[in-house]
């Protein structure tokens, strides 16, 4: 098949399937495998992919999420007549069912099933003992978090990390300084992505929030985002490095 991903996670995911010969183009944001990933022509991003660049590359699939795409280019590929397959995982256990899915649609589920096999023993071993009451943050100005309906919620709860804001009724809460304020976190996280949070972040940061229980203790913790926002194999590769990066 001739397979197009406007997924970030999907296209590493296809790649560590086996499948890199059958993606023909792949969104600007597809960063992973890193060394095979350069050579893939790029049609846009996420949010704006070119859809003349993809009709040229005469796709027989493209894969789009619910979160990262938008439904108006997946209307749009669908007039076109190109076939489009839309996931949208969130929680860890509908990254496996991710995993699966796509080895049954590509017909590789032996290997689909070793990744699954390997998330679940991992996950098993890696059970936390304690759990630290924490803020996620996913962008600023303002800072934005996110509830327990998605996948970066469920990924960092497997390690340890309880979302403060997990029942707010937005899955995208946009925070105020007192929201902040009224949780007082024991831990934040400051992943890369989607917002590139770089240390003068996590220190302005600090300045605004002296008293809270993250700061006093300095648990302020900037990690490479994709531990928690890639699904599929990116659960199996935060399991397999974000313990040891982290200890």
């Amino acid at each position: 098949m001739r397979i197009i991903s406007l997924v970030p996670s999907v296209t590493e995911t296809l790649f560590e399937l086996g499948l890199g010969d059958q993606i023909v183009a792949v969104t600007r944001w597809c960063t992973r495998p890193v060394d095979e990933i350069r050579a893939k022509p790029k049609v846009g991003g996420t949010k704006n992919p070119r859809l003349p660049s993809i009709l040229k590359w005469k796709p027989d699939i493209v894969i789009l999420d619910c979160d990262e795409n938008r439904k108006e280019d997946a209307g749009a590929l669908e007039k076109a007549g190109i076939r489009t397959h839309t996931i949208f995982p969130k929680s860890v256990d509908d990254s496996i069912q991710l995993l699966r899915e796509l080895g049954v649609l590509f017909s590789v589920q032996e290997k689909a099933e070793s990744f699954i096999h390997e998330i679940e023993e991992r996950r098993k071993a890696i059970a936390p003992q304690s759990i630290c009451s924490t803020l996620i943050l996913i962008w600023r100005s303002p800072y934005i978090t996110v509830n327990s309906d998605t996948y970066v919620d469920s990924a960092a709860r497997m390690f340890g990390f309880q979302n403060v804001f997990s029942s707010h009724p937005e899955r995208y809460p946009r925070l105020t300084i007192d929201d902040i304020k009224k949780a007082n976190p024991e831990c934040a996280l400051f992943p890369d992505e989607p917002y590139p949070f770089r240390r003068k972040h996590v220190d302005t940061f600090r300045r605004e929030f002296p008293e809270i229980k993250a700061v006093k203790s300095n648990a302020l913790l900037s990690f490479d985002g994709s531990y928690i926002a890639w699904h599929g194999f990116g659960t199996l590769r935060a399991l397999r490095e974000f313990v040891q990066t982290n200890e």
